[in-house]
């Protein structure tokens, strides 16, 4: 027999998540002393067989939890405010458009269609995106679903790539992005946005369980 309780592989994720996890994987390895303890138990009273047949039986229920299901996302990846505006796009022409939108606090925003899904991660181009302070996103982005990460915002004007600045929060919903905005540090400056190569926003944790068979 062997127990399955490799906890080295678990990603940083929120404490109900990892307490999901914690609990499948102490269920997990009852269910291996049980698949033991039947093999030694042939020979005691028929009653102490069927209590450990009905530990499994609970076992398979509780196994076949799917984890992702199994996973609560933050508030923020169900109640957002959504843009869709193509003129904010890297790929559309320089305005005097600003972020004003966001002068009365913070806000976390989902950015669709259009628009692209993603603020840029490389330095953009003054007189873009529908305005002449272009905003894009320096900080790293979670790769991990559920996780939360700051990071800044700098905004490009007159050949420096970072003129001013501001901090962002930045929710990895599992198949998006949230970002936490505020008003940027002046006008006309706005938030860029664009549609990465790559699609998906999560690298699924691998090998969080590593399972062994029963013998």
């Amino acid at each position: 027999m062997k127990l399955i309780f490799n906890l080295n592989d678990i990603p940083k994720l929120n404490i109900i998540r990892k307490t999901n996890l914690y609990i499948i994987l102490i269920i997990k390895n009852i269910c291996a002393i049980s698949y033991s303890f039947i093999h030694l138990s042939k020979n005691l009273e028929v009653i102490m067989i069927l209590i450990n047949l009905f530990i499994l039986l609970l076992c398979e229920v509780f196994l076949s939890i799917d984890l992702i299901s199994a996973q609560i996302l933050p508030s923020q990846c169900s109640s957002y405010t959504t843009i869709n505006d193509g003129s904010r796009n890297v790929n559309a022409n320089g305005n005097d458009g600003c972020d004003t939108l966001f002068m009365s606090g913070s806000s976390w925003t989902r950015f669709i269609g259009a628009s692209g899904t993603q603020l840029p991660t490389t330095p953009t181009s003054p007189n873009q995106c529908g305005t002449q302070v272009t905003g894009w996103y320096s900080g790293a982005m979670p790769t991990v679903s559920e996780t939360i990460t700051n990071g800044r915002v700098c905004f490009s004007f007159d050949g420096d790539a970072c003129k001013w600045s501001n901090t962002i929060g930045v929710t990895n919903c599992g198949s998006f992005y949230v970002y936490q905005l505020t008003m940027p540090p002046v006008c006309s400056a706005r938030y860029c946005t664009e549609t990465p190569y790559i699609s998906t926003t999560t690298f699924p944790p691998s090998n969080v369980f590593k399972e062994e068979s029963f013998s």
